[in-house]
Parts: C-alpha cells; sequence; structure tokens
C-alpha cells in the first residue's frame, strides 16, 4: 500500500505492519508510526490534530502529519513509534513484578511520571477522558510511561471519541468531562499501578458489579471487600497517595493526586508454614535459598533456580547475577543448566555449572523458555537455540523453526502470538524443531497481554471492551482442530499453569483454586479443588512427573490429598 505524507510517498507492507483494531491499522517504519483508518470518514479532524499539538509532554504519541491516499484524501496520521514498550497492563500481577525486579519505589516513579504527563495534557487545555491501562505503554526496562491512542483525547472543539467503562466516573452526568473526571480515572489506573487490582474489583457480599460498586463508593480499600491474596498490599502506597484514595474513591472528590509522594518502606510478611484443609497436600523441598525465587526450572532430575541475584542448582548456589531477565534451559542428553538473557539487543548465555560464557551471535529482541528450550524471535524469525555438551564445554547453535511478521508478532513461553492484517495466529512450539500455525479466530478482537503453550493447551488473557478473560485452547496432536473455553471478566493476576506428562493440566486460578482437567480436546470434565493453603503467590512449575511451586524463598511439591 502506497499513502503519501507531506507529499512524499510511502510504501506500507506486512514486515511494516503492527496491528490492527476496529478502528484502524497501525504500521511503523523507523521513528514513525502511521495510522490508517479503516472507513476515511472516522478520520480525525485537521483542527483536532493542530489542538492536541499544543501538548509538550514528548512522550505522549501525539499525531503529527496528515497521511493521504493517491488521491489526495485524508486517511490517517503519523506519530512518534515506540519500540521498546508494552500495554502498562503488564506490569499489574505480582509475578511480572518479581521476574522484572519492579519495586514499591520504582512504581512511585511510574505513578508521579503518569501523573506529570495528565497535568502537561491538563495544561495544553485537553483532557484524556479515556484514562485507562490499555491507552499507556510501559517501557520494557519498566522505567517509562507512554501516551497513546491520543486522537480519542478531547480538545476545546472536538468531543472524545472513546470511554472504557472500567473508568467511567458513575458521579458525573452524561458525557460530561473535566479535569476531575481525569482525575478520577487516574486514581483507577494508578492505584492498578500499585496494587495490581482495579479499586472496584474484589468480592463485597452485597454489592455485585463494577457498577453498584462505583454508585456506592465502595473500593477495595472498605475492610468488607475480599482481594485476592496475591494482590500487593495497602502498605505499598505512600500515606499521601492512600488518603487521596479514599477522598475520591470512598467520599466522592473530584481533586487532582497529591505531589508529596515520600518513598515507602515495605516490609516482606513472614511466611507462615504452609497448612490447609488437606483437599491438597504440600510438602517442603529441602533446598536452601537465600532470596526470593523468581523462576525455577527441572529437568530429568536437575532443579534450577532464579533469584533477583544468583542461580541456584539443587539448592546449592552457582553463581551471581547482575539483572532480572534470566531464564534458564539445559543441555541435550545431560541436562546441564544454561543461563540466558539478552545484552544490547543480543543473546547471551552461560554455562550454568561452570560460569563460562557459551559463544553465540544472534539478535534477540525477545527471549522466552519452554520445557528446557530457548526460543528467540529476531525481526521476522523465531530461532531455536541447540545446546550440545563438547567435552567440559557447551556449544550452542541456533535453528530458525519459524517465520512470522516482525512488528505483529510477541514470543511467550512456548507460543507466539500475531495479529497478520487483523486476523489473529499463533505459533506453538511444542517439541524441539517444530512449529504449528494456527489461525484462532476466537482472539482476532483481544488485545493479548499475557500467553502461555504447554503440553497442548494454550491460555491467552486478553483485554476486550471492558474486561480481561482468560481463555483455554485444547489441540488435537495434529494442531489443526481445538477447543476453547472462556473464563470472563477476570482479576488478572498472570497465567500460573502446567500441564504433567499424565496429560492433566493443573491451573492456579484467579480466585486461587485448582482446575484440573485433560489436555486431551473435546474432554469435558474439570476438577476444581479449594483449600485454604492455596494462594496466589504460588508460582507453579513441572517438576518430573509432578506438580511444584515457589513461593517466597521455598520450593515445595503439589497433589491431590484424600478429601
Amino acid at each position: 500500500m502506497k499513502v503519501y505524507v507531506q507529499g512524499r510517498a510511502v510504501r506500507l507492507d506486512k514486515s511494516s505492519f503492527i496491528a490492527q483494531g476496529g478502528e484502524g491499522a497501525v504500521y511503523a517504519k523507523g521513528k514513525t508510526a502511521y495510522k490508517i483508518y479503516l472507513d476515511p470518514n472516522q478520520m480525525i479532524p485537521e483542527g483536532k490534530i493542530q489542538e492536541l499539538s499544543l501538548i509538550q509532554d514528548p512522550n505522549v504519541s501525539k499525531p503529527q502529519y496528515v497521511i493521504t491516499s493517491s488521491k489526495g484524501k485524508p486517511i490517517g496520521y503519523t506519530t512518534n513509534f515506540i519500540k521498546k514498550a508494552m500495554p502498562l497492563c503488564v506490569m499489574f500481577p505480582k509475578a511480572f513484578r518479581n521476574r522484572n525486579g519492579i519495586t514499591p519505589a520504582m512504581t512511585i516513579t511510574l505513578v508521579k511520571r503518569l501523573r506529570e504527563m495528565i497535568e502537561s495534557i491538563h495544561k495544553a487545555n485537553v483532557l484524556v477522558v479515556d484514562l485507562n491501562e490499555m491507552n499507556f505503554l510501559l517501557s520494557t526496562k519498566c522505567d517509562a510511561i507512554y501516551g497513546i491512542d491520543v486522537d480519542s483525547y478531547q480538545t476545546p472543539h472536538f468531543k472524545a471519541t472513546a470511554l472504557m467503562e472500567t473508568v467511567r466516573d458513575r458521579h458525573s452526568g452524561k458525557n460530561v468531562f473535566n479535569e476531575g473526571t481525569d482525575w478520577f480515572s487516574f486514581a483507577i489506573t494508578s492505584f492498578q499501578m500499585f496494587r495490581g487490582i482495579h479499586p472496584y474489583k474484589g468480592k463485597h457480599p452485597t454489592l455485585k458489579g463494577l457498577d453498584a460498586r462505583m454508585v456506592a463508593n465502595v473500593s477495595v480499600l472498605h475492610p468488607d471487600v475480599k482481594v485476592p491474596k496475591a494482590v500487593l498490599p495497602a502498605s505499598v502506597i505512600p500515606q499521601a497517595y492512600l488518603d487521596w484514595y479514599l477522598a475520591v474513591l470512598h467520599d466522592g472528590k473530584r481533586v487532582a493526586p497529591p505531589t508529596d509522594m515520600q518513598p515507602v518502606i515495605v516490609i516482606a510478611p513472614k511466611l507462615q508454614t504452609i497448612s490447609g484443609d488437606g483437599n491438597i497436600i504440600i510438602t517442603e523441598m529441602p533446598h536452601k535459598i537465600a532470596d526470593i525465587i523468581q523462576g525455577a526450572y527441572h529437568s530429568h532430575g536437575f532443579l534450577s533456580v532464579i533469584t533477583g541475584n544468583a542461580l541456584y542448582n539443587n539448592g546449592r548456589p552457582a553463581c551471581s547475577l547482575s539483572s532480572h531477565s534470566h531464564i534458564v534451559g539445559f543441555t541435550d542428553k545431560t541436562n546441564e543448566p544454561v543461563l540466558a538473557h539478552r545484552e544490547a539487543m543480543k543473546l547471551k548465555l552461560h554455562n550454568g555449572l561452570r560460569r563460562q560464557e557459551i559463544a553465540i551471535d544472534l539478535d534477540a529482541e525477545t527471549i522466552a523458555e519452554y520445557n528446557g528450550r530457548i526460543l528467540i524471535k529476531a525481526s521476522s524469525h523465531i530461532y531455536e537455540i541447540n545446546l550440545m555438551k563438547a567435552g567440559n564445554d557447551v556449544m550452542a547453535t541456533a535453528n530458525i523453526i519459524g517465520n512470522v511478521m516482525p512488528k505483529a508478532t510477541r514470543l511467550w513461553g512456548g507460543v507466539a502470538t500475531q495479529n497478520m492484517l487483523g486476523s489473529a495466529f499463533v505459533s506453538l512450539f511444542p517439541d524441539k524443531g517444530l512449529c504449528y500455525q494456527v489461525k484462532v479466530p476466537e482472539l482476532d478482537k483481544y488485545k493479548i497481554i499475557d500467553a502461555k503453550f504447554d503440553g497442548g493447551v494454550l491460555m491467552v488473557v486478553g483485554v476486550k471492551k471492558n474486561h480481561y478473560d482468560r481463555l483455554v485452547f485444547r489441540f488435537d496432536k495434529s494442531y489443526t482442530k481445538y477447543d476453547v473455553r472462556y473464563v470472563k471478566d477476570i482479576v488478572h493476576t498472570g497465567l500460573n499453569f502446567v500441564t504433567l506428562d499424565t496429560g492433566i493440566c493443573v491451573c492456579l486460578n484467579e480466585d486461587e483454586n485448582i482446575e484440573a482437567f485433560s489436555a486431551k480436546m473435546n474432554s469435558s470434565t474439570i476438577k476444581v479443588v479449594e483449600d485454604s493453603a492455596l494462594d496466589g503467590d504460588m508460582r507453579l512449575f513441572k517438576m518430573g512427573g509432578k506438580v511444584g511451586f515457589y513461593r517466597g524463598d521455598k520450593i515445595y511439591s503439589m497433589s491431590m490429598g484424600g478429601k
């Protein structure tokens, strides 16, 4: 497709395609993004572009230049392309924060930055209106925030064009927006940044649903509201902001947030011995780990554990680490651990036993681990890293196992998701050297924020309209057919499941119960196990033929009880 920007022809093709939604498609070349409206009649007026241009914050990706067709008709606009970023909501689950080393102090900085961005927008006499977590991006280093979908903002002569129900002020008149309603929406979004839950979610004994809770001004700060154990405590919120949240969310005040946020000192709760109702049998492993565990990897009796600063092999410290972004793969046949991380967009590998760097020259936009294998996304290719023992050394080579659209694809554990010109596809990597690409129309309307594939089961968390849904797919052996189950309107605490060699999938769900079901397509039985010992902080992993999990600095195994 050839378009024109300031009289200059620009060709947009599959290699520059990013995504397509209900309103339009987005492409990118270099540092410029191109939004093309599906219906040119929906094109943002040039007058609104001029009014949005008064916003001074450089991290707000406001419209820049009008894009025209070959006939000179306006069909879109250009803006800044933000390369290394992801939806803000990915930071909500505690598991993501632990893996990426996001501290309460870092969250305070991000909330301050978001507040400053909103203040800058207001100074330009502009309102965000649809101030929700999907309209902001978080840098991959988790140190910067960017405003996107700016064409929906309200300017003096042009009304807002979108508003998500989750941030709509129930105490404001219909289509009545002002700085106060923006600050109400900011309260909801920033609260989720601090605690990982919408302030009007959780369970109240009598008030059901978002509308009832918002109208009654009963947030999760109310003592009668119960929230999942995996939600961060209120102590992570600075006192000045906690007072402000109470004023806005409970007292109905619509005032700007405070500027004097002092860092909080969060004392980690002392984890008690796990005991429950006997529906789940939990056994603590004898491994001694000196820090909070961020990842556990098992292969044929060998257990490697990652913390914020060290690798442990079978309970013994092996080497120190300098970042929170390491994963572990294992060598073929000998099952020796290999550390993998990215550095300056390059893959870095180290022998986890001998602390030696393993030679490899490969670009890496994203890395992921699946059943001891290391997968890499680089441009339009998915690579699998082959790790072979050679004497005392480990040799690494890379094979291309999948081809994808470079800008429209994201790699997760065992799966890559991509929006292919408006249609959702998944690339599954069930075994060494294998890739199956499957069209999944059930995901077409979703914005995917989390995904994982394991043993024939694919789970995806997607956002559509006003809520987060979890979709569970089960594939046949040829990966040409599947069934799907929807879990609607969840509190997103991060996907947490494993599929055992027995073909049983075990999932710790959003209600902190165990779902156990067959990975076989069309099997209808789901066993739900409740036990007071279950906690969203338990992160599941496969440990041989058993379910293992880590919590805090300890490793456990889990099995079903006799009750």
